[in-house]
């Protein structure tokens, strides 16, 4: 094949693969309409700061049903999701869950650049996640696998 023809094909490509992850994940979050905090371990669970995550979390959910527009509201939300998944390490679950707060915060108002450029972030994190976790349940390429996501990540 000659390299006329071969560009314009793979940027085709790449172009319907990333149409097609935005339509998976735009598919999952219709899904799911609520994401509650999850219980963490018994170790995690024991501290304080956990029941005053709860608490926060039942008061930002009760402002954004009360003013669904409440934009302050949702990215708090979005914000301590995402501090949950550093604390718990679920990160696929909670960068959903942030990720649906965006959204929702982007339908009122798309023109926020610091959320246009968050959202691919989160989406790239768990198609990058996924793969990994995959990769390290195969024998042998475990430890490999696992330097390079440490010197790449």
């Amino acid at each position: 094949m000659k390299k006329k023809f071969i560009y314009p094909i793979t940027i085709f490509l790449f172009a319907v693969a990333i149409v097609l992850i935005i339509l998976k994940f735009n598919q999952r979050e219709k899904h799911v309409t609520s994401y509650p905090l999850k219980e963490r371990n018994a170790t995690l669970a024991k501290g304080r700061e956990y029941v005053l995550t709860q608490a926060s979390s039942d008061r930002l959910k009760l402002a954004i049903e009360e003013n669904p527009e409440d934009k302050k509201s949702l990215l708090s939300l979005a914000a301590l999701y995402i501090k949950e998944a550093r604390i718990t390490g679920d990160h696929p679950y909670y960068d959903m869950a942030a990720l649906q707060q965006v959204n929702a915060v982007l339908k009122m108002e798309p023109k926020i650049l610091r959320l246009l450029l968050i959202k691919p972030l989160f989406i790239y994190r768990n198609i990058i996640l996924q793969k990994g976790s995959k990769l390290l349940k195969k024998p042998g390429k475990s430890i490999l696998i696992m330097l390079l996501f440490m010197v790449f990540w």
